[in-house]
């Protein structure tokens, strides 16, 4: 769902648009987390979601306006960024509860092995048999310049992910994707310096309010938590 929408939102948007709109997912994560196997969602962590939702507001609620006015909305487009958004925020409160009874290196085994049976068993054989040239475009990842480019983003993608689901057990879902949530303000800068794309007003200010949010959420004392979830 999370790689899926991300892709959708670039290719109807942009990749600005994109980055910042999945930048939402830490309040799918915490309330769900909450819900599930309560963990504690403390004052300041609740400040912190509400700036974030604010900043989504402005993310989506920008780019509509100006679509409105010209009269052609891109709907799935923001779709892909909703899915974003949604899906990697159940995939920390299902990671965070999967952790407590295995390491981080076994959940990200596992977790891109299902990827990967998900797109090569089901979703590539299935738009291939509706017609679609799946298979001559996955050869193109075989290009040297191609292959070099993704085996970069292999390392830094499974590098964060290590991280990412290491610091579950031990911050909470809500802090850790808190803190996950800074990549929103480097890709707006990487973006900007590799394609020269200056992405919309409200695209930079939903992203500096989703950063906020973020640090409101992650610059709380531990102290304030004995445990980080509820009996």
């Amino acid at each position: 769902m999370a790689i899926l929408g991300s892709f959708i939102a670039m290719g109807f948007i942009g990749g600005a648009f994109a980055a910042v709109a999945a930048l939402l997912y830490p309040v799918v994560g915490s309330v769900l987390a909450y819900y599930w196997y309560g963990e504690k969602i403390s004052k300041r962590a609740a400040l912190g979601i509400g700036i974030i939702i604010l900043g989504g507001i402005t993310i989506f609620g920008g780019g509509l306006l100006t679509e409105l006015s010209s009269g052609n909305v891109q709907w799935i487009g923001y779709l892909g960024g909703l899915m974003a958004a949604a899906g990697w925020g159940i995939e920390g409160a299902i990671a965070g509860k999967g952790l407590d009874i295995s390491e981080p290196d076994v959940g990200l085994t596992l977790r891109f092995l299902g990827e990967n049976i998900i797109w090569w068993i089901i979703v590539v054989p299935v738009l291939a048999l509706l017609g679609y040239p799946m298979y001559s475009f996955a050869l193109q990842a075989f290009e040297p310049l191609t292959m070099l480019v993704l085996i970069f983003a292999g390392i830094t993608f499974g590098f964060c992910y290590v991280c990412w689901y290491k610091s579950f057990p031990l911050i909470g879902v809500g802090r850790g994707q808190g803190i996950g949530n800074l990549y929103g303000l480097f890709a707006i800068i990487f973006i900007f310096l590799f394609f020269g794309d200056v992405p919309q007003w409200s695209i930079i200010v939903g992203g500096a309010l989703c950063v906020i949010g973020s640090f409101a959420m992650i610059t709380e004392d531990t102290s304030a938590l004995e445990t980080l979830r509820g009996e």
